[in-house]
């Protein structure tokens, strides 16, 4: 318990919890020591082992968590999860263009 007027609280001192602060609006990434703005926010379901990236402007829930592009690109999910990348753009999978027959 904190007194009013009192200096923040001990656990905002440990090590990993301490961010430079750039600006209020940029949110930056929740891995720890990465001060990289977040770009996209990760959400999972453990019971249906599914984990999935959404737009920085949703809100998905107590489970999730901010990520920067270095570590979205990098993400990989548990053996036999999937990753759903729900973002309109950019999206990290995106398909394959659809080929053309050139001939008629």
């Amino acid at each position: 318990m904190i007194a009013i007027g009192s200096a923040t609280p001990r656990s905002c001192h440990r090590k990993g919890n301490l961010r430079p602060v750039e600006s209020a609006s940029v949110r930056t990434s929740s891995r720890p020591e990465c001060a990289d703005p977040a770009v996209v926010l990760l959400g999972f379901d453990a019971s249906r082992r599914l984990a999935w990236f959404a737009p920085l402007d949703e809100a998905v829930g107590r489970h999730s968590g901010e990520l920067c592009q270095r570590h979205a690109e990098s993400m990989v999910v548990p053996k036999g999860w999937w990753l759903d990348d729900q973002r309109v753009e950019p999206q990290l999978f995106t398909p394959p263009p659809i080929a053309h027959s050139t001939t008629a």
